[in-house]
């Protein structure tokens, strides 16, 4: 049953493509695809890392989940759509093992195997799940949730022997290089283990060797305090209003553990400011009962009740800013996405399957009706969720659904329409794609992507004058971005005017960040030139001048 609970929803994610970061992670500039990375550069690179900068980017080091997207790359060979497929199937399947994991966890805490079942089905039915499970670049979270679950319940059932003791630091060893907040999951191990009777000296043996040999790794390869680049978001400058916005922002996370919000891959997240911004005494008063809650547990000594109380304290305190990492979308100035919460989502199974266990262990009908049941009611609600991320464009509408006024969402739109205009020749498409451009530089006149892509797209419209006057603005307004040089030159190199763009093309290399292929480029339009050249001082050519300086002059 918790198999079909896993599965079942998720059915239709096999078929769905690479969406949004899954191009950074899985596509052909990516450390795990790109043939040119080794596997020594790939165990040992930024997760956001390319070729050109394998460290340096984010200061995140998950060598497990590039391990098994490398491996996918190798089993699908050429086929991008097979790629995506196997991505998923394998995500599907993490979550699986995790749903299985809570269950045999809780029934080494004690629960009876009814109520198991049912925390078990709770979890994996769980509407929250989607971002995680739907979405490749969410696997972190639920391949570091299955390891750390697994580790438990082998550590907890054979009462800390050798063997056990070998599975679960291996266990929670891979949790570690696989997310860096299962060190939440791994230290509640040895918690539970204490409930469940072992001395807090044998409790600790696992989960301690885990960490310390995760750290040393990463001391080793990675350097524990990694030089990150400042390009992204990473919420606000002030730390203050860091730790106000993360207080308000921790009633709707204890919200959207019971249920979540409206399907949507951004929570759009105001930086508070103080005591009286929206939801901050509230956030506050949150985090002590949660506090209070976790104190009368640990005084009971019940493992159900530990597990609900700890996992929640622990959630809530690693996304507290205890330092700046990079968050994504500008318009969530706070750490509130679903994937994060991932784990936290086993809470209120676990809570309600601890009230009723008396009721339903005696009589197992009871939870198989009740899963049944269950499986009826979220199964559907779950899969609907899961086709925001069917396409890039059902992503971004989910996000314009909730956020309207997000440039960034509009980016994204326009971003899938252009997608359309290039591979399937739909003008609609590009028109549209200008439309959505249109839409973020109102919101946002200097965003980063909205004002290129939509230059790109009226190039392949081929509507000059205003690719013209796009190519202008661009120029003045981000004249050393690399990336505005890059296109800009390519569009004059594409229409015939070389010197123009071997000109764009020197420029970018002396900013010293070109993109890759920048000389080769600049050396194909100096042979274009020579070639040009050539053809006017040939006797043909200065036959025909006078006939053809009227129309150049013309054009």
């Amino acid at each position: 049953m918790i198999v079909v609970c896993a599965l079942l929803p998720y059915l239709a994610v096999r078929n769905y493509p690479h969406v949004h970061d899954d191009h950074l992670l899985r596509g052909p500039t990516s450390l795990a695809v790109d043939e040119r990375v080794d596997w020594p550069t790939l165990l040992s690179g930024d997760f956001f890392g390319t070729f050109e900068q394998p460290t340096g980017n984010t200061g995140f080091w998950r060598p497990v989940i590039l391990a098994t997207y490398r491996w996918e790359h190798q089993l699908a060979g050429e086929s991008s759509a097979g790629f995506a497929w196997l991505g998923h199937v394998v995500t599907v399947l993490c979550h699986l093992a995790a749903s299985l994991g809570l269950w045999r966890m809780v029934l080494a805490l004690g629960l009876g195997s009814p109520s198991a079942l049912l925390a078990a089905a709770l979890f994996a039915l769980h509407p929250l799940h989607v971002e995680s499970v739907a979405w490749i670049s969410g696997r972190t979270d639920v391949l570091a949730t299955a390891l750390c679950w697994w580790g438990t319940a082998w550590w907890i059932e054979r009462k800390g022997s050798w063997p056990s003791a070998a599975l679960a630091v291996l266990a929670f060893c891979a949790a570690l290089l696989t997310k860096e907040p299962a060190l939440v999951l791994v230290g509640m191990a040895a918690a539970l283990a204490h409930c469940r009777g072992m001395t807090w000296r044998r409790a600790l043996a696992a989960p301690a060797l885990a960490i310390v040999a995760a750290l040393s790794l990463r001391a080793v390869v990675f350097g524990l305090a990694p030089q990150v680049s400042s390009a992204g978001y990473m919420g606000p400058e002030s730390a203050a209003h860091r730790w106000w916005t993360w207080a308000a922002i921790l009633p709707d996370m204890l919200r959207f553990t019971v249920w979540p919000d409206s399907a949507s891959p951004i929570h759009p997240v105001a930086a508070a400011t103080g005591w009286g911004s929206p939801g901050v005494l509230a956030g506050l008063a949150a985090l002590v009962l949660v506090m209070a809650a976790c104190s009368w547990s640990w005084r009971r000594r019940e493992a159900p009740w530990v597990l609900a109380s700890t996992l929640t304290l622990g959630t809530l305190l690693v996304l507290a800013p205890w330092t700046r990492f990079a968050m994504g979308f500008d318009d969530v100035a706070g750490p509130l996405y679903d994937r994060y919460l991932y784990a936290m989502a086993a809470v209120p199974g676990v809570i309600l399957c601890t009230l009723l266990a008396r009721f339903i262990d005696p009589a197992p009908w009871k939870a198989l009706g009740a899963v049944a049941l269950c499986a009826v009611a979220l199964g559907p609600a779950t899969a609907r969720r899961a086709q925001m991320w069917a396409s890039e464009e059902a992503f971004a509408r989910a996000g314009l659904a909730v956020a309207p006024g997000s440039a960034n969402m509009w980016t994204q739109l326009g971003s899938a329409q252009l997608e359309s205009l290039r591979t399937l020749g739909d003008e609609s498409a590009g028109a549209a794609a200008v439309e959505s451009f249109d839409q973020a530089l109102a919101l946002d006149a200097q965003h980063r992507f909205a004002g290129l892509n939509r230059f790109i797209t009226l190039a392949i419209l081929r509507r000059e004058p205003q690719a013209r006057e796009a190519a202008e603005a661009l120029l003045a307004q981000r004249g050393t971005d690399p990336g505005v040089l890059h296109n800009v030159a390519g569009w004059h190199a594409s229409r015939g005017r070389y010197e123009a763009a071997a000109q764009l093309y020197e420029r970018e290399l002396m900013g010293g960040s070109a993109l890759p292929g920048t000389m080769e480029a600049l050396n194909a339009c100096a042979e274009a030139l020579a070639a040009q050249k050539a053809r006017l001082s040939s006797p043909a050519s200065d036959g025909n001048a006078d006939a053809l300086a009227p129309a150049a002059g013309g054009g």
